[in-house]
C-alpha cells in the first residue's frame, strides 16, 4: 500500500470485541498478517507503534459509541468526536487559534463547525506525537499546516465529526464494523 493511503476501522462500542483486542483486530484486517504476538508500545514522545511490524503506522481514537483505528504505511492521526452540546464560544476562545476562533464567530459558533476544526487539530497533535499538551492555539487548520501535513475530514456516523492526519493523503477508506 502507498504511504499516503490509510484505513479506518470504525466499531461501536457495543462492539463484541473488547477495546483491547480492537487495535489487533484492525491490524490484522489490515495487514492480512497474523498479529497475535504484537503489542502496543509507545515512543518517548508518546506515539504508539508495534515493535514486531515497523511498517504499520496507527492512531486509536474513541467518543461516545465509537472506537476507531486508522492503520497507514506512514505515521497518521486520527481524531473522532461526538458533537455534544458545549459552549463552543468559550471553548474556542480559550483553545484555538485567533484566526480559526474568527472563523466560527462568522458561523455563529455552529457545534458541527466547531467539531470540524477540533478533531481536525487533535488529528494533527496525534500525528505529530506532540499531543494536546503542545498548545492548541499555536497552530491554525485554517492555514498551511506546519511539516506540510494535510488534513482529510472523514465521513462519520450521525452526529459526530472525524479527520485523519498525515504527510501526505490520498486514499481514505473508512470500514465500518
Amino acid at each position: 500500500m502507498s504511504g499516503a493511503n490509510f484505513t479506518v476501522y470504525l466499531y461501536p462500542e457495543a462492539h463484541i470485541l473488547p477495546r483491547r483486542l480492537r487495535l489487533l483486530d484492525a491490524a490484522a484486517r489490515y495487514t492480512g498478517r497474523e498479529t497475535a504476538g504484537w503489542q502496543r508500545e509507545e515512543e518517548t514522545s508518546g506515539r504508539p507503534f508495534f515493535r514486531q511490524a515497523p511498517d504499520v503506522h496507527f492512531s486509536i481514537s474513541h467518543s461516545g459509541a465509537f472506537w476507531a483505528c486508522a492503520l497507514g504505511a506512514s505515521p497518521v492521526g486520527l481524531d473522532i468526536q461526538q458533537q455534544i452540546s458545549c459552549d463552543v464560544s468559550k471553548l474556542s476562545r480559550r483553545f484555538f487559534h485567533p484566526r480559526e476562533n474568527s472563523t466560527l464567530a462568522a458561523v455563529e459558533y455552529a457545534l458541527p463547525a466547531f467539531f470540524e476544526i477540533w478533531t481536525a487539530k487533535e488529528s494533527f497533535v496525534k500525528y505529530t506525537g506532540e499531543g494536546i499538551l503542545s498548545g492548541f492555539d499555536t497552530f491554525d487548520i485554517t492555514a498551511p499546516l506546519p511539516q506540510g501535513a494535510q488534513l482529510r475530514p472523514l465521513s462519520a456516523p450521525p452526529g459526530y465529526s472525524m479527520c485523519l492526519c498525515a504527510a501526505r493523503v490520498d486514499e481514505v477508506t473508512v470500514i465500518r464494523l
